[in-house]
């Protein structure tokens, strides 16, 4: 099983690309720390799992965070104005 991103939550990631310019080379990465999951700025290697959004790389993830979210789907929600991404499982 694949790790999905439902397309509103790649629509964010696209706006928020813009929004901070960020460099050509360089997309948002899903990474585990402090026991939670995270986004970093990274380059694409090879073996990634790439997300695009209007032709835009826009989410990166490696296959060890695919073997970790597998059974999951990143969607976004809207709590009190601000958008926040979440991981739910996938049945």
């Amino acid at each position: 099983m694949f790790f999905t991103v439902t397309e509103d939550a790649l629509e964010d990631l696209l706006k928020g690309r813009r929004r901070e310019e960020h460099p050509a080379d360089k997309v948002m990465r899903v990474v585990w720390e402090n026991d939670d999951y995270a986004f970093k700025l990274d380059t694409p290697e090879f073996d990634d799992l790439i997300f695009t959004q209007d032709g835009q790389q826009v989410l990166l993830v490696s296959l060890d965070m695919n073997e970790m979210l597998g059974d999951m789907k990143m969607d976004l929600v809207n709590r009190d104005g601000k958008n926040h991404f979440v991981m739910v499982h996938v049945d």
